[in-house]
């Protein structure tokens, strides 16, 4: 007798749960990645769409570039960066909802940026562990850029220590003109927070970030380096440009 089409794939998902189990007790698979899938599959009826699983054909389905996606790595990165808010901030995000853009080629540093956060707290968070911080202010927060933190979002940038060579030599304004989407200042000391949290070394050790998306309150644009062991924040005229000046960009 053969069986149904629901029979069949009731029989090969027990198949597959037996395997899993096997993973589980053997080590081969992370047992927090699957608990996160299996409480995505208990609480939506809808589950293989959030898992990128083709209902029909049991398989993932031809990623969209144009379309926002939340590849099962970025599962992990989300975990990362919540305990980087717990331990550093004391807060406990909620990320369930966030959706991740699809990441290009060569981009593999997920920034998120906590709905809420400031480039004050920031900074005091850093100090806070004996990262020292140089200012040309202590008003950073007057400092208004492209994207600000009204709402919890994350972009994608290149996982670099120094600032894309790609972009040296250009102005701010020019930046601006090409339309091109870079990092914020606010991003730029997240990225640098967290790389430091995760490598123990800092950003731009021979070369500049120029925040190309924001302006401070007197129309300068921010910039930030590492050198004689500490975090500078400068800025620069918007027309000013220079091969170690360099913006990062921001997907």
């Amino acid at each position: 007798m053969v069986a149904n089409n629901d029979q069949g794939q009731e029989l090969r998902a027990n198949r597959l749960w037996s395997k899993i189990a096997i993973f589980l007790e053997r080590g081969n698979r992370d047992a927090k990645d699957v608990a996160d899938v299996l409480q995505v599959m208990h609480d939506d009826r809808k589950f293989a769409e959030k898992l990128l699983v083709s209902p029909a054909a049991g398989r993932a389905p031809e990623k969209s570039t144009n379309v926002p996606t939340k590849p099962d790595h970025s599962l992990r990165l989300l975990r990362s960066w919540s305990k980087f808010y717990h331990r550093y901030f004391g807060i406990q995000p909620d990320f369930s909802g966030l959706m991740i853009p699809p990441r290009p080629e060569g981009f593999d540093f997920l920034i998120v940026v906590l709905k809420g956060i400031t480039s004050n707290q920031i900074v005091a968070a850093m100090r806070r562990i004996d990262i020292q911080v140089s200012l040309c202010t202590e008003d950073l927060d007057s400092i208004k850029s492209d994207r600000d933190s009204t709402q919890t979002y994350a972009i994608w940038v290149r996982n670099r220590q120094e600032a894309d060579e790609e972009l040296k030599n250009l102005s701010a304004n020019k930046i601006q003109e090409m339309g091109l989407k870079t990092e914020t200042f606010l991003e730029r000391l997240l990225h640098g927070f967290k790389f430091w949290d995760e490598t123990h070394t800092h950003l731009d050790l021979q070369n500049w970030t120029l925040c190309a998306s924001s302006r401070a309150s007197i129309g300068y644009v921010p910039n930030v380096h590492w050198s004689d062991g500490e975090v500078r924040v400068d800025w620069y005229n918007p027309t000013y440009a220079n091969v170690h000046l360099r913006a990062r960009s921001a997907v």
